[in-house]
């Protein structure tokens, strides 16, 4: 069974570029996936150079791309300019690695990424759950809900990667996937509910396991339809317009909003409270979210709790319009693409993150979510660019790497 687990995700012969992309990729992923976990505070004080380190490690490769640079490198670079420029003004240069690093991942195939991503949470994931029940590391138990957080920082941590990676593991196998191994992942996700009650988590990940099910069976039916991928479209505009909208118009006096804020286990409330507190504008803000989440010695914040389960308006809040706006345009082309391709398995899992983004904010990094980077795939080869567009994409580079300068110069200063 674990050979046939396994079987799709096997790497193929890389590439010298390959590996100076997928060698400081791979560190990258590793350091961020295992910092949800208790094994963070063994690397948290090293955590930022590292990040640092793997950029500048895919900096370098890129001079050897500028040389058969195209249109479409110079346009996804001043995206992504743009993007760390607003996520710099509230110092997240968590986030500002990862636009770099997915920006760095356009010269690569993305079939080759999936492995890779795949190997390493899933490894991540395994290695994290083993320490906690041998006791290596603390498996918090929360005894309001009787929940394990398995070794994570957080009880819904374990089940959003496990989604991530059976979303993986479908994509690669697609068809292929054996019945043993779709048996094998549905009573994982069972045992992993039994753990940690997260609901949520659990049911996405069932139902996605049985949408495979149904295309191994019928899957030249589903693909040839175009309703499929006009909903999938359709799904982005109305979760993010539904769940904005409906948690702004949230009124506790409307026995049908409250009643849906109780099964949503006061979403709607605090939801709406963010908003009120802190709006929405055109670009980043430092806002302080206070979840349940724990701290590297396993404690919770003494805070009065106000946390936004909400992908959309999360990110709207923090990052802004202009943010927002901008990765819409590109998950809604990668959306199109999956129509003119007839991918009915990718146009499926994004639209099952879609779903997932209303009643959960854990969408963007790639541990979590490994579907949206593919925006950067959708862009046509086009024509070489001239030295003096060139000169420009140098100019974008000097950019990224002095944005990471200024943080440089904040560590040394601390």
């Amino acid at each position: 069974m674990h050979n046939r687990l396994v079987k799709g995700i096997q790497l193929e012969r890389l590439s010298i570029l390959d590996l100076w992309f997928f060698i400081p990729y791979a560190l990258w992923l590793l350091v961020t996936t295992m910092s949800t976990t208790f094994y963070y505070v063994y690397y948290s004080m090293y955590y930022h150079q590292i990040l640092i380190f793997c950029a500048v490690l895919l900096l370098l490769r890129e001079v050897y791309f500028l040389i058969h640079a195209q249109v479409k490198d110079l346009q996804l670079a001043a995206i992504a300019l743009v993007l760390m420029w607003i996520v710099s003004g509230i110092q997240n240069y968590t986030v500002m690695t990862l636009l770099f690093v997915i920006f760095c991942m356009r010269n690569t195939d993305y079939h080759k990424v999936a492995k890779i991503t795949a190997l390493i949470i899933g490894g991540c994931f395994l290695l994290t759950v083993g320490s906690a029940k041998l006791g290596i590391i603390q498996d918090f138990f929360e005894p309001g809900r009787n929940r394990h957080y398995l070794g994570f920082r957080y009880s819904l941590f374990g089940p959003t990667l496990y989604f991530n990676l059976v979303a993986l593991i479908l994509y690669l196998r697609k068809r292929k996937v054996h019945w043993i191994t779709l048996a094998f992942l549905l009573c994982l996700d069972v045992l992993l509910y039994h753990w940690t009650d997260s609901r949520l988590t659990f049911g996405f990940t069932a139902l996605l396991i049985l949408v495979a099910c149904l295309y191994k069976v019928k899957i030249e039916w589903f693909a040839s339809k175009d309703v499929w991928y006009n909903l999938a479209i359709a799904s982005l505009f109305v979760c993010m317009a539904g769940s904005i909208g409906i948690t702004l118009l949230y009124n506790p006096d409307n026995s049908f909003l409250e009643s849906l804020n109780r099964v949503l286990e006061k979403r709607l409330l605090y939801g709406q409270q963010s908003f009120h507190k802190y709006g929405i504008s055109l670009f980043a803000q430092n806002i302080e979210f206070i979840g349940h989440g724990l701290n590297t010695e396993g404690q919770a914040s003494l805070k009065e709790f106000l946390y936004v389960d909400n992908f959309y308006l999360h990110y709207f809040q923090v990052y802004g319009i202009v943010f927002g706006s901008i990765c819409t345009i590109l998950l809604t082309r990668l959306l199109q693409t999956c129509k003119k391709k007839k991918d009915i398995w990718l146009a499926t899992i994004l639209s099952f993150f879609i779903l997932h983004g209303m009643l959960d904010d854990l969408m963007l990094p790639i541990h979590y979510n490994a579907f949206f980077l593919l925006c950067i795939y959708t862009l046509p080869n086009q024509r070489e660019l001239d030295n003096k567009k060139k000169a420009v994409l140098i100019g974008i580079y000097i950019g990224m790497f002095l944005l990471y300068g200024q943080y440089i110069l904040t560590l040394n200063v601390t």
